[in-house]
């Protein structure tokens, strides 16, 4: 399964693309908005994480670009951000995000609930390496 992580903190975005990839998933990384949905586009992932706050715009623009494409529109979102108040957090779930995570966070955890999104949205299928 492919997921795409677009991150604009650097650190934060490796972290995340070691973890996904050790748990046996195929991930790519943006850094802005604009690279997130040119990467959408290209390698066709199967879920995307989202940061809100990006220096190009914010990671809800980027979801409301993805759900207004046929393309893209069916692409399980979870939002991960240190900005978890609870506007945020209404303003996704409202718009279908399938979760909202807040920074930091446990990366058991969240790869159990990328796994249990994917699951969901295609049937248990995912991977299950460490």
């Amino acid at each position: 399964m492919r997921i795409l992580v677009a991150d604009d903190d650097r650190d934060i975005a490796r972290a995340l693309y070691l973890r996904l990839a050790a748990a046996g998933f195929d991930v790519s990384v943006a850094h802005t908005g604009r690279e997130a949905l040119d990467l959408v586009t290209r390698c066709c992932p199967d879920l995307v994480i989202l940061d809100i706050m990006m220096p190009d715009g914010n990671g809800f623009t980027v979801f409301d670009m993805l759900r207004t494409s046929r393309e893209t529109g069916e692409i399980p979102v979870l939002f991960l951000t240190a900005h978890g108040n609870i506007p945020n957090w209404l303003y996704a779930m409202e718009h279908g995000a399938s979760d909202v995570i807040q920074k930091p966070y446990d990366g058991t955890a969240l790869v159990r609930t990328i796994r249990e999104t994917l699951d969901r949205w295609y049937g248990p299928q995912t991977p299950r390496a460490a």
